[in-house]
């Protein structure tokens, strides 16, 4: 009689521990408000726990949310975070915006402490997106010839898979290599 009643308290236990971890699952897609295109990699976390997954490469979702949390925080890189309130529906489709920000000009000098450019005792040169476009090359690296001072790049146009030289302030140096890093 003694072991029936550990075994039915045990069972009843097990019962009760399995009514309070009822979990919900919640599936659904991220997409673009820009150009209603599938997200990858979108991070949708519960809040205030660990509990998460991130979007597939078609954008969606499959997560189990515990019964008592009710909000997804919604993340990626480049778009606002999100938090959205759990509905009755078990299916969540989720648009991101994109996060536009404005950065201010910043210099990195020499030994790798960060300057205002105003703060800083000589000149500094800077080749912005619109100068890139401009220039009639097809790559990054050759549309800055003749765009910043001291500056040599070398290409070897017409070969399949060449690179290009880049030297740095002459063409000389201690180590006898000035590419840069």
């Amino acid at each position: 009689m003694r072991k029936f009643t550990i075994v039915l308290a045990l069972l009843l236990l097990a019962g009760l521990q399995g009514v309070l971890a009822q979990t919900r699952v919640i599936s659904g897609v991220v997409t673009s408000s820009d150009d209603k295109a599938p997200i990858p990699g979108v991070t949708i976390v519960v809040k205030s726990t660990t509990i998460g997954t991130t979007t597939n490469v078609d954008g969606k979702f499959v997560l189990s949310v515990p019964s008592n949390y009710n909000t997804l925080v919604f993340s990626y890189v480049g778009m606002k975070t999100k938090e959205v309130k759990i509905g009755e529906s078990n299916t969540l489709d989720m648009v991101l915006e994109p996060d536009v920000m404005n950065m201010d000009e910043i210099v990195v000098t020499a030994i790798g402490i960060p300057r205002e450019t105003k703060a800083l005792s000589y000149s500094v040169q800077n080749v912005g997106s619109d100068d890139i476009q401009k220039s009639a090359q097809t790559d990054v690296i050759n549309s800055l010839q003749g765009r910043v001072s001291d500056v040599q790049i070398i290409s070897s146009a017409g070969t399949a898979g060449a690179g290009t030289y880049i030297a740095i302030r002459g063409v000389q140096s201690i180590t006898g290599d000035n590419q840069p890093l």
